[in-house]
């Protein structure tokens, strides 16, 4: 079972702001403020510090796409995160 694309690519997150990036790990919506999928949990920053997210989104930025091996899949009750938009 695979989760939404987090990939640098624009079925990725390759047009998202680190503030974008952040917000949505804090409160589980996308970039246009809509939630993401229910299985994520929300982080707090007990959870994870801001420097901890800005260092996850540095990492995913420079890593290639993995559309090529896994293709765009969607986890079953992810909507509307499986509308094909992150």
């Amino acid at each position: 079972m695979l989760g939404p694309n987090i990939s640098n690519t624009a079925a990725g997150i390759a047009g998202w702001t680190e503030a974008q990036f952040a917000n949505a790990i804090r409160n589980q919506t996308n970039r246009a403020g809509a939630p993401l999928c229910a299985l994520m949990p929300k982080l707090t920053a007990t959870d994870i510090t801001d420097q901890g997210i800005a260092d996850v989104y540095a990492f995913v930025m420079t890593k290639m796409s993995a559309t090529a091996v896994v293709g765009s899949y969607c986890m079953a009750g992810c909507t509307p995160a499986c509308s094909g938009k992150n």
